[in-house]
């Protein structure tokens, strides 16, 4: 069993030069300690006495934006909390905000927070409360629900933590990508699935919703209104080279038959127990529907034809030239939307 290391005395003006990063490694056993080398996610653990999953410490070195589709109790939050703090420690004003659908599955994550600061205690604490945490460099960390009323006040975010993503609402997803615009930040979105619809859904499947624009499109926006997109590609004007920039997504992937340290016998007891859409969604990360449904979606997208040529263009007026599609069924010819 891991121990709290005893409080940590407070450091002179001598150290003031000092981040909090090279504090915290210096106060750490030599095993986890590398000289020179910045604090991460993946130190945190180790500080912590846990050896990360080779796909966590891939996720912690990771830069941008990150869609993490893990099946439950992979240990998604695990990692995800560990970047958060080492993000809060590692840079000066850095504001990290964990957001989840509520309240309480806010706070459960924010208290794995304070279980690595309580386990590796690099620094005394600003400000402790039940909902966040305050640095001396002036760095937070917040625990939010996802409402749009009470994260709209926050700006210049470093890292957005979506938690259970799925479950989250569109309009709150949309309320907080402002949030990153100045600060650069970026976001990460952790969550198994549940069902074939909302924004983590589409991010995954890579479908575009009628109000997304891509990037050409959004250039040639930007051009008419004389706005032109390059002068804000400066890459001195930016930390991060903008090769490396991006505003997709980077993916992780991890079903339960992916996971070695997850036992056979209890996923082949689970798939006895619960019903086989339940079981897809919980722990082979597949996007299913849930509940009672007129048509399943395969049968939907089958219906769809992009061959045919529509009867009435984008400003709704008819096109007598569109060539009628007649089908039989059952003594009725079916065309241009009559029947006979």
């Amino acid at each position: 069993m891991l121990m709290l290391r005893k409080p940590v005395k407070k450091y002179g003006r001598s150290s003031k030069r000092m981040t909090l990063a090279q504090r915290a490694l210096e106060l750490w056993p030599e095993e986890v300690r590398d000289e020179g080398s910045p604090l991460d996610a993946v130190s945190l653990m180790r500080a912590a006495g846990l050896e990360p999953d080779p796909w966590q410490a891939r996720v912690a070195t990771t830069p941008g934006n990150q869609l993490l589709l893990c099946h439950r109790q992979a240990g998604k939050s695990t990692i995800v909390a560990a970047i958060a703090l080492a993000d809060a420690l590692a840079q000066d004003n850095a504001l990290v905000l964990l957001v989840s659908r509520s309240m309480r599955q806010s706070t459960e994550l924010f208290r794995k927070v304070k279980q690595f600061y309580n386990i590796v205690h690099p620094v005394s604490l600003v400000k402790d409360t039940e909902t966040g945490l305050e640095f001396p460099n002036g760095s937070r960390i917040q625990s939010l629900p996802a409402s749009e009323e009470t994260i709209v006040g926050f700006s210049a975010v470093t890292t957005l933590v979506l938690d259970e993503a799925a479950r989250i609402p569109d309009g709150t997803f949309y309320a907080t990508r402002p949030m990153l615009a100045m600060s650069q930040g970026r976001m990460i979105c952790l969550s198994s699935p549940f069902g074939r619809r909302g924004f983590f859904y589409e991010a995954w499947e890579e479908t575009t919703s009628e109000h997304a624009l891509d990037l050409a499109t959004v250039e040639k926006l930007l051009a008419d209104l004389h706005f032109p997109i390059e002068e804000y590609s400066d890459t001195s004007a930016v930390e991060v080279p903008l090769d490396q920039r991006s505003y997709q997504w980077t993916k992780t992937f991890l079903p339960a038959t992916h996971n070695g340290r997850l036992s056979r016998r209890y996923l082949a007891h689970e798939r006895r127990s619960i019903p086989a859409l339940w079981f897809d969604q919980e722990w082979l990360c597949k996007f299913v529907e849930l509940g009672e449904v007129v048509f399943r979606y395969e049968d939907i997208m089958a219906m769809v034809s992009q061959d045919i040529r529509p009867f009435f263009d984008e400003a709704g007026t008819f096109d007598a030239e569109a060539p009628v599609q007649v089908a039989e069924r059952g003594g009725f010819a079916l065309g241009n939307g009559w029947t006979h």
